[in-house]
């Protein structure tokens, strides 16, 4: 689910935009705006000709698109911000919630895996943790339930991994360059499925966080990331979604 950080994302730019058009509230008005104007512009065309922005990023797409006026782009903006409205899921979640907040877990290092799928009744989440040689998976699989919409454990499992379970899944982590992805990434895919993850580690003389990030990805199916989650269903001997029939193990 992209939600959160959609959300997050989206309530940067209109802080940087409501900024930028404060400037309209001084003396004088004329001349002030013409200066967010041209602020804006110059801000924009920096970007454009550097060779080391990512110009693909949603944060700079929105702010161009409200800049130039692209009005294809702002409706495609408006549905997402639609969708999150919508997408009750993880509010529902949290009413039954079994899977740990992770900046509170007082381990070495943690990630979170959460997938969902359109049209899928299931939410899978898997927390896997170290601490010192101490390796563990929990894994839950959540149901959400119609009329009235809630939701319930349907399995949970918690179970040890060895130290090869672990070197496993840090070589599928260092492939992806894991902790160098960016936060947020919209592909524009109608009914696709979704992976939001979470990680810490902590530093390991005052156990304070000392590496904290989020990342959300829709359409992920096929995806290098993907093969980190279905790694984590596998050794919690998972279903990895809705399509490999989780009714029938999820009992």
């Amino acid at each position: 689910m992209i939600a959160k950080n959609m959300l997050l994302q989206v309530t940067g730019n209109v802080l940087i935009i409501s900024l930028l058009s404060a400037c309209s509230t001084k003396n004088n008005p004329g001349a002030n705006y013409s200066l967010k104007d041209t602020v804006l512009k110059e801000h924009i065309q920096l970007i454009e000709h550097s060779r080391f922005y990512d110009t693909t990023d949603y944060n700079y797409r929105l702010l161009r698109s409200y800049y130039y006026n692209d009005t294809l782009y702002l409706k495609r903006v408006q549905q997402d911000i639609k969708r999150i409205k919508e997408d009750q899921q993880p509010a529902i979640i949290e009413s039954c919630r079994r899977h740990p907040t992770i900046d509170t877990l007082q381990v070495d290092e943690a990630y979170q895996f959460s997938y969902s799928k359109t049209f899928c009744d299931f939410d899978f989440d898997y927390t896997i943790t170290r601490k010192g040689d101490s390796i563990h998976l929990q894994a839950v699989l959540y149901q959400f339930l119609p009329n009235p919409l809630s939701c319930q454990v349907s399995k949970e499992v918690n179970k040890s991994l060895s130290g090869k379970d672990w070197d496993k899944f840090e070589q599928l982590i260092e492939y992806i360059d894991y902790w160098g992805l960016k936060s947020m990434e919209v592909r524009n895919i109608l009914d696709g499925d979704a992976i939001t993850t979470e990680a810490i580690e902590r530093n390991r003389f005052d156990h304070t966080v000392e590496k904290h990030t989020y990342i959300s990805r829709n359409g992920v199916y096929g995806t290098a990331l993907y093969t980190v989650y279905a790694y984590l269903a596998k050794l919690a001997d998972f279903p990895e979604s809705c399509s490999h029939s989780p009714r029938k193990k999820a009992g």
